[in-house]
Parts: structure tokens; sequence; C-alpha cells
């Protein structure tokens, strides 16, 4: 008997999506000689144990128990050690674990077909920042424009629409203020560039800014998208209110707080918390139908990734087999069949 064995969704996904390749090949410049464990793999485990609801690099305990599901795990040393390493890396480090997450996200993308979030050719980045609060002294932390304490990643999503989830790109800045930094202003107007102002009623109880007038709320947004109707424009801005979703989710996939003390290894455990949303990003566009795709990652966890199962091996592959009684029971059943349809990467 295993515990979490609903992970093996994600470890499939991994396996099929390539991603245990990519990300192996990408820290390979920082593995150290004679080293036993895989630097990619080391991270891997991380971001699963992140995807699983660990908030810490320690957390990877919960992997280490359960061999039979994730395979050797590296010491808790032995992790500390490679963060230090990557982070000493700097851009470079950062460079080749985006490389390897872009390499891997076309190959799923291409996996997914008319599910891909890109399958109708337009593709919707919405960007927005997350304040992260410190409660000690770290690196770069400084007080937030909430009047708190800490720093406010730069995060973007890529919109699945409404059959998906979405998945996560952000950076470490220095400071801790709002996104409309002077550095992000316009110094002119951009050619093509319009924009939009409507007039609405406000909902009861709506505080009125002062950018609005004679009792109306004015709402704008700025766009360079021809040819398309104005009503249409607007839904789909509107629709960007989707990124808060997505940052909810990230809050509790590993965002709700960075755990080391300097600014260049919080940026290697941001890298890593995109992994771990990543994760529950691909798999359900690869292997579940329906609501389930929809699921946020605490549901899955919940549902599927908590669930304990005697772990067959059989073919090649590593099958749960869960109890009948457990609700899911068949969304966590189908969807290896499904993972294994798919072609393997290379």
């Amino acid at each position: 008997m295993v515990s979490r064995a609903g992970a093996v969704l994600l470890v499939e996904s991994v396996r099929k999506s390539g991603l245990d390749t990519a990300i192996s090949a990408a820290p390979a410049p920082w593995r150290r000689p004679q080293a036993v464990h895989d630097p990619g793999k080391i991270l891997l485990d991380v971001a699963l144990a992140v995807a699983l609801g660990g908030d810490c690099l320690a957390n990877v305990a919960m992997l280490r128990a359960e061999p039979a599901v994730f395979g050797p795990v590296a010491c808790d040393p032995t992790v500390s050690r490679l963060m230090d390493k990557l982070a000493s890396g700097g851009e470079r480090a950062l460079v080749a674990i985006r490389m390897a997450r872009a390499e891997v996200r076309e190959h799923v993308r291409r996996l997914a077909g008319e599910a891909a979030p890109d399958a109708d050719g337009q593709v919707i980045v919405d960007l927005d920042g997350v304040l992260v609060l410190a409660h000690s002294e770290k690196q770069d932390a400084t007080a937030t424009w909430k009047k708190t304490f800490g720093h406010h990643p730069l995060t973007g999503f890529v919109d699945h629409g409404r059959g998906g989830s979405g998945e996560p790109d952000g950076e470490v800045r220095d400071g801790a203020w709002v996104t409309e930094l002077a550095g992000d202003c316009l110094t002119g107007w951009p050619k093509g560039l319009r924009l939009i102002v409507r007039e609405e009623r406000p909902h009861p109880g709506a505080q009125l800014r002062f950018a609005d007038a004679d009792g109306m709320r004015l709402t704008r947004f700025a766009t360079n998208t021809i040819h398309t109707p104005i009503a249409e424009l607007e839904l789909r801005h509107r629709q960007r209110a989707r990124a808060e979703d997505r940052i909810r989710a990230a809050r509790a996939t590993g965002l709700r707080n960075l755990p080391l003390r300097d600014a260049a290894q919080n940026q290697i455990w941001l890298e890593i918390v995109q992994i771990a949303l990543d994760l529950p990003a691909w798999m359900p566009m690869l292997a579940m139908t329906g609501n389930a795709r929809l699921w946020e990652p605490r549901r899955l966890r919940l549902r599927l990734f908590s669930a304990a199962a005697q772990l067959v091996s059989t073919g090649r592959r590593r099958i749960p087999r869960l109890a009948k009684h457990w609700p899911w029971t068949d969304v966590i059943t189908d969807a290896p069949d499904r993972l294994h349809a798919l072609p393997n990467p290379g």
C-alpha cells in the first residue's frame, strides 16, 4: 500500500511530456563530480512536493517516504546544496530551466491538440503582480503599497479558457510596489493603439472612484487588436479576471511565501513553483475530460493525489489499485490510460 498513489498521474505526466529529460539536461553544468542524484530529478522532486501542497524544501520528505511512486529522492542537505549551486549560477541557470520548460510546453500543446490553449491561433497571457509577505528579513524584501512587508513578483499566466486552467511565468523584482513601474510607462502612443472606455452603472454598494463621473463607473482598456467588434474586445478583457483564479492557485502551490533568504535562491524557488503549477495544468489537459479539467490544485490534491492505493506493476506500467468506494476512483484510473495512449517523447 502507498499513500498519495494518485500522484502517479503527475509522475506519468512528467514522463509523457518529456519534462524529466529536458529538466535533467538544464542544470547539468552545476552537477557535482561523482554526484549520485541527478540535479534535474532533484528539481522535479521539489516541484512535485510543492504540487502536492509543500511550501519548503524539506517537504520532499513526503516523496522520500514513497519510493514506489517517486523513485529515489535526495536527502535534505543535497537538495539545499543544489539550490545554492543554481542560485550561484545566476541568469544562466534561470535561462536553462526556462528553456527546458518552454521546450516541454510546446511538446505538451502538440499532444493536447484541440485542447491546447493556442488551438485557435491566439494565446492570451494575463499579467499581474502578487504580494508575497515575508515575516523575517529577506533580501530585497521591503514595505509594500498595502503597508505590509515582503516581495511583489510579477507573474504571467497563459489562459486556457473556460475549459482549463493556466500555465505560469514570473520573476522576483526589487522592491514591492505595483506593476505600473516607471520603467513600464509608455514614452509615446504606439501605432494602432486604442483606448476604449465604457460607461456602466455601478452595482449596489460599490464605491465610486475619483475617475468616475456623474454617478457612473468608467471602465477602460487599451488594445491594438483590429477587425474585431468592441463588444468582443471588452469580453476578452473582462475574462482577464481568470488571472485572479490562477493567482489563488499559485498561492496554494508554493507562492504563499518565499522560504529562502537570498533573492537568487528565491528566484530558483519561483522557477520550482512554476514547474509545480505547470504539472496540474498539463495533466488535466492531456488526461482528463469534462468538469475535472477545471479542478484547481487544492481540489486535485483532495480528490486525486491524496488517495491511497495498492500499486501494481504490469507491462512496465505502474497502476494504482484504489478502493472501489472512493468517489473519484474512475477519474484516477481513466487518466493513466489516456496518458499511456500518448506517444512517448523523442
